[in-house]
């Protein structure tokens, strides 16, 4: 922030942006675990995707890079 030139405004724009990001994507998760509660409970159908749909593609390649490190070690 001591850096000739910084835009506080900017930055502060830039942050707030990315906290309404986690905003809605926390707001997803909770979403998808009340209906998957629903679900466990006989309430709500769900299908495989929907249970998951919280989970971003990011996040999943990210799973399924740290569930192949696991098995490789095993091997």
């Amino acid at each position: 922030m001591a850096e000739p030139g910084f835009d506080v405004l900017s930055a502060l724009e830039r942050h707030r942006d990315e906290l309404n990001r986690r905003i809605r994507r926390l707001e997803r998760q909770v979403q998808t675990v009340s209906h998957t509660m629903l679900y466990l409970k006989g309430k709500m159908e769900m299908s495989g995707k929907q249970l998951f749909e919280a989970i971003s593609d990011e996040q999943q390649a990210e799973y399924e890079k740290e569930a192949m490190q696991l098995y490789d070690r095993r091997s």
